[in-house]
């Protein structure tokens, strides 16, 4: 992401974070993330910095996708390749780097942008108490809506990261599982002090945390028109996201229709392929990872991971998808040495060899989104129509009555559909967990991840400074053992 400002991240490490300070501050621009703004453009670089370490290759750039789907039944490694094997044959363990990586990653970042909110907060103090004496001032008009613009995406990212990190490191939102160990949490005025005994909350405070952020990102102006930023309509579609997690079905259903009312819409089936190789904006992608085409992403990136080292989808997802189906051009044989099913998503575009933009957010999400919670609501004939925006994406399926009439039949398509849509984009793992619904994963048959979670990094339980009995004991019951 080397187009885009970094943060100077004094990374202030919250053991691996939240014991010892022995990370050296990054400074890009001499300017760290301690030092206040003085203006909005101050406040920019800093929130330019938590997005590069968002797009990063140890969270969403790579670590985070490559597990959601690799563990997952739709995605395999390729053994001989040995990237990502112990993800694929879950014989991972509190030391798997990958996971260690999305961790340590996933806090510091929720860290520098707690820094930078706690900045931002002052600064528009500051900036609304000059206005006030000085109403008629254009450029601080300016400079008012420029500083809510980028708090409200500086919320929005870190409600980002929360979200990813409870669905790697906690049990599924549920009834059952909402008094399980969530997330540690970072209040927006303060940091979490190195060499602090820390608290992992519940599951049901973490998702109330994830939309108490995402309330304050769309409590204020955000002018935001660039698809490589959370701007207003991405996160309005995300929080619909966060309420289907949760099993809020009417809260889910609102926010998608919020969101469609501000003009998403699934891109149309004759464009579909070619957005997968350009790096320019489109309006499929509501909110997407920007990356260069002078970017060196080298080993550590989903192009290489499903390229080079000939990671590929299984034959579950080749089998959903159908002949006449813009979505299986996205699929071919691999020329890498094995003729594995190979997905072209991340294929590279004209603009650079093995670069693609990560799309985080979709507007055929909001539609699916829609659709399951309409359909949960027991509400066939909205779900239908919601779902058909996206179902004809195959050529046989030509109007929404076609589509299953049964609540069962209809989740149930609307389960594969997701599969077929967001294949090696770090969905398939999450949906299977909070759908509590059965697989064949790791050679195991009827494998229900439901029950599973990941370990905490044995670096972060060894160092200490959390408390006892919060490492998840109890994530190598869940194993899909043959």
């Amino acid at each position: 992401m080397k187009k885009i400002a970094y943060l100077a991240t004094a990374i202030l490490a919250l053991s691996l974070l939240f014991a010892s300070c022995k990370m050296e501050p990054k400074l890009h621009q001499n300017v760290d993330a301690t030092q206040k703004s003085e203006n909005a453009e101050g406040l920019r670089v800093k929130l330019n910095g938590a997005m590069s370490m968002l797009g990063a290759y140890q969270f969403m750039g790579r670590n985070v996708f490559a597990i959601a789907d690799i563990c997952s039944d739709v995605a395999e490694a390729d053994p001989s390749a040995g990237h990502f094997v112990e993800m694929y044959t879950w014989t991972f363990s509190e030391t798997t780097s990958y996971l260690a990586q999305a961790w340590t990653f996933g806090y510091d970042i929720a860290h520098n942008a707690t820094l930078a909110i706690i900045d931002g907060n002052e600064l528009l103090a500051k900036k609304k108490e000059e206005l006030a004496a000085d109403s008629k001032n254009e450029a601080l008009v300016a400079e008012v809506a420029n500083i809510e613009t980028n708090l409200s995406q500086l919320y929005a990212l870190k409600a980002y990261c929360y979200f990813y990190m409870v669905n790697l490191f906690a049990k599924p939102y549920s009834a059952e599982n909402q008094g399980q160990l969530g997330l540690v949490l970072i209040p927006n005025d303060k940091t979490i002090k190195p060499k602090t005994t820390v608290k992992r909350a519940t599951v049901k405070e973490t998702y109330d945390f994830i939309l108490d952020l995402l309330a304050k990102a769309q409590g204020l102006q955000n002018n935001e028109t660039s698809t490589f930023y959370p701007n207003a309509i991405s996160t309005k579609a995300f929080e619909a996201r966060v309420h289907l997690y949760m099993r809020e079905w009417q809260k889910a259903a609102d926010a998608a229709e919020a969101a469609i009312a501000l003009g998403v819409a699934p891109i149309e089936n004759d464009s579909y392929v070619a957005i997968w190789g350009s790096l320019a904006e489109n309006e499929e992608f509501l909110f997407s990872l920007k990356k260069a085409s002078d970017d060196n992403l080298s080993a550590n990136s989903l192009n290489n991971l499903y390229g080079g080292y000939r990671a590929s989808v299984s034959s579950v997802l080749t089998g959903l998808l159908k002949d006449g189906d813009c979505r299986k051009q996205l699929v071919g044989l691999s020329d890498k040495g094995k003729k594995t099913p190979h997905p072209r998503k991340f294929d590279g575009s004209s603009d650079g060899a093995n670069v693609n933009n990560v799309p985080l957010v979709r507007a055929s999400e909001v539609y699916l989104i829609a659709a399951e919670a309409y359909a949960q609501l027991g509400d066939v004939a909205k779900a239908q129509q919601k779902l058909f925006e996206v179902a004809k994406r195959d050529a046989s399926v030509k109007a929404a009555a076609e589509l299953p009439g049964d609540k069962a039949a209809l989740l149930s398509f609307i389960a594969d559909e997701r599969a077929r849509e967001f294949f090696c984009e770090g969905h398939r793992l999450f949906d299977l967990r909070r759908t509590e619904a059965t697989a064949t994963i790791n050679g195991k048959a009827g494998y229900k991840p439901y029950n599973f979670v990941f370990p905490i990094p044995a670096a972060e339980v060894n160092a200490g400074f959390l408390e006892k009995g919060q490492d998840n004991p109890d994530w190598k019951d869940n194993l899909p053992k043959k």
